[in-house]
């Protein structure tokens, strides 16, 4: 997607030169998460419960986003599909933590 001959920033940098690029957000979160240790992979597991029990409380036919890792590959191209489905959960429980941390 991001090829250096072939992928959309070539793309887009071909038709406006001035156009500017960073990596989503979720990819550079997954491309940390290979490297870190399991200590802080570990750190925050309150907030996944917390997530997951919105989506319940929701009625929501996810429980969890995905995250792109070696083990689960195979989910790569459904992790911005998830994203998308649960946008609004997502946004509620960011919401609440925002709330939380003043």
């Amino acid at each position: 997607m991001c090829g250096k001959n072939s992928g959309v920033v070539t793309r887009i940098l071909k038709q406006s030169p001035n156009a500017s690029w960073t990596h989503c957000s979720i990819h550079r979160k997954a491309l940390v998460s290979k490297t870190i240790s399991d200590d802080l992979k570990n750190s925050k597991p309150l907030q996944s419960r917390l997530f997951e029990k919105l989506c319940e409380e929701m009625g929501s036919c996810h429980k969890s986003l995905l995250f792109h890792s070696e083990v689960r590959w195979l989910s790569r191209g459904k992790v911005l599909t998830r994203l998308v489905e649960l946008r609004e959960e997502v946004a509620i429980f960011l919401k609440r933590q925002s709330d939380y941390s003043k």
